[in-house]
Formats: structure tokens, sequence, C-alpha cells
């Protein structure tokens, strides 16, 4: 069999016929532009503790980013909040959520925070759906639910028709952080909507519905950068600290540059 298929190599390789190879559409697109769907699973990433470099390549791969930072399930080496670590995605590809309830990355419940760098690599992920209710208001909606740090990046990472609902801190990219120096650099987010319900407290008392922007939901303390970025289509519904890149800033200092907000509709209900 082997020397018939050599034999067969060898007439095709020493034919002096002229081939003509048509290359279909289909067949044209980079490398790593695929479309990849996420079954609500989580799975080891490939981690390299000597270059501290995390490569995710599937949602269930970033699934297990979340799981490290939200329940302490370090693996051997890493750093808290995988501080000195950069996740990469591939390049150009698309997470597809599908509606699957997410985890955000980091939690306000616990404090438990994002302090890598995270590389989108151009990638987007669409249909994130985050459904978060806790007591105290102590949640937070996003495709990161905190991050801090002065090392720590947000970047090159588009987030498509989202679906957040929480009580307060809602954002496409991040819903909470503490300052600290976070830099979110050439993040977009396109279609979807954002909405914070109302906590009832009492008989006739109500609090949150707070905090939510296209981008950000809200930042106490600061330093933070926040540029190239963009914000599209999105609908944000809430009572108060509403905005189409942030929602409510106590900051110290802050430097936006270079972002855009296109129609973006903010609804605020008073009806308590």
């Amino acid at each position: 069999q082997m020397n018939y298929r050599t034999n067969i190599y060898g007439a095709l390789l020493t034919n002096p016929e002229v081939f003509n190879v048509v290359i279909e559409s289909a067949f044209l697109t980079p490398d790593n532009n695929v479309e990849i769907t996420w079954d609500g699973t989580a799975t080891k990433p490939e981690i390299n503790n000597d270059t501290k470099e995390i490569t995710v390549d599937s949602p269930s791969d970033l699934a297990y980013i979340a799981d490290i930072i939200n329940n302490d399930n370090y693996p051997e080496g890493t750093s808290n909040g995988l501080e000195g670590y950069t996740i990469t995605l591939p390049k150009n590809a698309t997470f597809d959520m599908q509606g699957k309830e997410w985890k955000p990355i980091g939690t306000m419940d616990g404090q438990k925070a994002f302090a890598g760098v995270f590389d989108g690599n151009g990638s987007t992920i669409k249909n994130l759906k985050v459904t978060n209710i806790a007591p105290k208001g102590k949640v937070s909606a996003g495709l990161f639910g905190q991050v801090q740090g002065i090392n720590c990046v947000i970047k090159n990472i588009t987030v498509e028709n989202i679906n957040l609902t929480s009580e307060c801190y809602g954002g496409g990219i991040v819903a909470y952080s503490n300052g600290n120096g976070f830099t979110i650099e050439n993040c977009h987010v396109r279609g979807g909507t954002i909405t914070l319900n109302y906590t009832k407290t009492g008989i006739n008392s109500y609090d949150n519905a707070d905090k939510a922007g296209g981008l950000i939901g809200g930042v106490q303390g600061g330093p933070f950068s926040v540029k190239n970025c963009s914000v599209e289509g999105v609908t944000i519904s809430g009572y108060r600290g509403l905005g189409g890149i942030a929602g409510r800033l106590s900051i110290t200092a802050a430097n936006f540059t270079n972002n855009s907000v296109t129609n973006v509709t903010i609804n605020q209900d008073m009806t308590h």
C-alpha cells in the first residue's frame, strides 16, 4: 500500500501538466478566525508558570478562569488574582456563549478580583448572559465581575448581544472595581441590555438598581484608564448611577481617552 501511494505522489510531482488550483472563499479566512460555542462546562486551559501565560482556546477555558478567581481554585504556582499572568484568546475568534448563564470573572461577594492581563486578541464574545442576585448588594454582572490593581489590563475584546441583570453594578466589560490603576483598552460592547432591579428592604422601602454603564458599572477609589473603547446599541435601565461608558464613579482620578458612545438608550426607573 505504501508503494502504491508513493507511485501516485511521484506521478503528481513529475507530471508535466499544469494544474489550476482554485481556493474556495470559505477557506480564505485566517486560521484562527473561528466560532466556538459554549456548552456550559469549564475546562482547564494551558498554563505556563515559567512565562506566566495562559492560553484560552475555548469558552470552557474561559469559564475555568472564572472558577479560579471566584472559588480560589488556583493551580499550583499561580498567584492570587492571577496577577502577573497574561491570558490570551485566539486571534479574531468568536466565542458564542449561547445565552447560557455566565459567572463573571471576579465577584464582590468575598472581594475576589482579577488582577492580571486579559488580551482578547481581537476576538468577540457574543450572547453573554448574567443574572446575578445576591443579598446586601454584593452582586456584579459583566464579563468581569471585579478587577483591581495597577497591573490589571483588559484589552482587545468585543462583547456582543449582552443580557445582564443585577441589583447593582452592571457593565459589559467590567462590573466593579476599587480602582488601583487598572486599564481598559480597545474594548467594545455592541448591542444588548443591562438591567438593574430594585431590592425590597422593607414594607415600603427599596434599594439598589444603581451603578451601570456600557463598559463599566462602577468604580470606587482610583485611578484608572479607559482608552480607545466604544459602546453601541445598548439599552441601560436602572434608578441611578447610569452612563454610556461608565456608571457611578467615586474616584480620585481617571483617564478617559478616545472613547465613543453611539445609539445608547438609558432608562431611569423612578417607580420606587
